[in-house]
């Protein structure tokens, strides 16, 4: 038997089962975490303490696990706050790349510019991203929903 011969073998039932197969490996994941939703006041960070002192710096970034947000000072200055949850299938592997002022999910290789919009086809579903603010004097950062 050929190959034309074994793929009309199938007929239809075997069309669907592969198209189940082929469509659901790339579905999002239904037990995917959700992005947080912060409290109306925010999510204020001192970037005196240890844990935020990077964030004094371009490149420098802080993944808050509670939160599932990932905060970075990009290479030009500005603060950006996004999920730590990938669009693509919901993996909790958000990070930051600084030398490519990027975020990256490492499980499948989407990439989002700093503005959460995708960069290639598998972060083309975006990030959530958050409000910050700086006060005047730079030691407390303020993240907020958009």
């Amino acid at each position: 038997m050929n190959r034309t011969e074994f793929l009309k073998s199938l007929g239809l039932s075997g069309a669907a089962l592969l198209a189940t197969v082929c469509l659901g490996s790339c579905s999002s994941n239904k037990n995917a975490p959700e992005p947080t939703s912060l409290p109306a006041d925010g999510l204020t960070l001192d970037l005196t303490t240890a844990s935020y002192n990077v964030l004094r710096n371009n490149g420098g970034f802080v993944i808050l696990q509670a939160q599932k947000i990932v905060v970075a000072r990009t290479n030009q200055g500005a603060y950006v706050a996004v999920t730590r949850i990938c669009s693509h299938e919901g993996n909790e592997r958000v990070s930051f790349n600084p030398t490519q002022n990027i975020f990256f999910c490492d499980v499948h290789g989407a990439q989002f510019d700093t503005n959460g919009r995708g960069l290639n086809s598998f972060g083309s579903g975006g990030l959530r991203t958050y409000r910050t603010e700086i006060n005047a004097t730079g030691d407390r950062l303020t993240i907020r929903n958009n």
